[in-house]
């Protein structure tokens, strides 16, 4: 009854044949999905589980991947709306579960905002844009597991503005991490 909110730029979708740098985080979500053999977790999430948020830089066999599983995709456009909560909320009610995982790579925000990334991606979506979604999460799922990835500041500078930025995505004022972590241990 796990679902998972795929909060990237990119689908993380590629096998190892396919993919164009060979990295390992471009296959993360391919692998837990068990359609590579070699990188297959004992259990498999399913694809009608997972639902992406801020996508928008895919490779072809991702695309192709994407369609043949039937993975939902919600693209910054749709998100930045007035509607872009409701939307998401609507399409996190669709998978029909219980809990919540929430994989946030914060390359999905847009680089004239939030530089710190590996790999950039313009066309994102803006920081008080994912903190409205992510509030919106935050106060209506059941979160049972976060996975912050992609911050790379590169000086002591850079390390204050992911620190602002995390607080303002993480904090009362976006997820509201500690009150989820209250509501899931009892201890509201």
């Amino acid at each position: 009854d796990l679902a998972v909110l795929y909060v990237d730029a990119h689908a993380d979708l590629n096998s190892p044949e396919e993919s164009p740098s060979g990295n390992f985080h471009g296959m993360v979500l391919r692998a837990l999905l068990g359609d590579v053999p070699t990188l297959s977790p004992r259990q498999a999430l399913s694809p009608s589980a997972v639902l992406f948020a801020g996508l928008r830089e895919l490779d072809s066999p991702e695309k192709e991947a994407i369609h043949r599983l039937g993975i939902a995709a919600l693209p910054p456009v749709v998100l930045q709306g007035p509607a872009g909560s409701a939307t998401l909320m609507s399409c996190l009610r669709g998978l029909g579960r219980k809990r919540l995982h929430i994989h946030l790579d914060l390359d999905v925000l847009d680089p004239s905002e939030f530089p710190h990334v590996s790999v950039p991606s313009r066309g994102g979506l803006c920081v008080k844009n994912l903190q409205i979604l992510l509030q919106a999460v935050g106060a209506s799922q059941d979160l049972v597991g976060l996975t912050v990835t992609e911050a790379r500041p590169l000086s002591v500078a850079d390390e204050e503005a992911c620190e602002v930025v995390l607080q303002e995505l993480l904090g009362p004022s976006g997820l509201d991490l500690a009150a989820c972590i209250s509501r899931c241990t009892g201890h509201e």
